[in-house]
């Protein structure tokens, strides 16, 4: 009947420690998983201000460019020019922003080298 006791006790024990550590366990993976928030939250901020100052250098290197550049769809609609893109054609901005590169060629360009856009 003794024997009996100790194994049991003996059982109880090893559960018990066995119970400790998955609670344990459990614990730190759940404090693992709540920490990632906040790391993903930094990161995210970082790459975020990353991208902020490197649009800044990319919008002053184009505005100071003395060649005129144009960003457009690939329909070929203009999106955006510098200042020597507008000085270029002399309309305003919000006049070029409204044309198609099509418009801005002369026909000449078109005829040597014709404009093709995706469907």
């Amino acid at each position: 009947m003794i024997s009996n006791k100790k194994n049991a006790l003996y059982g109880l024990f090893v559960m018990g420690i066995l119970g400790l550590f998955l609670a344990g366990l459990a614990g730190f993976f759940t404090y693992f998983i709540m920490k990632q928030p906040k790391k993903l939250q930094k990161m995210v901020n970082e790459k975020t201000l990353l991208l902020k100052e490197s649009e800044q250098k990319f919008r002053t290197l184009i505005e100071q460019a003395s060649d005129g550049i144009f960003l457009a769809d690939f329909k070929g609609n203009v999106l955006d020019a510098n200042l020597a893109g507008v000085k270029m054609f002399r309309y305003s901005k919000e006049e070029l922003l409204e044309k198609n590169l099509r418009d801005l060629a002369t026909k000449e360009d078109l005829n040597k080298t014709p404009i093709r856009f995706p469907n």
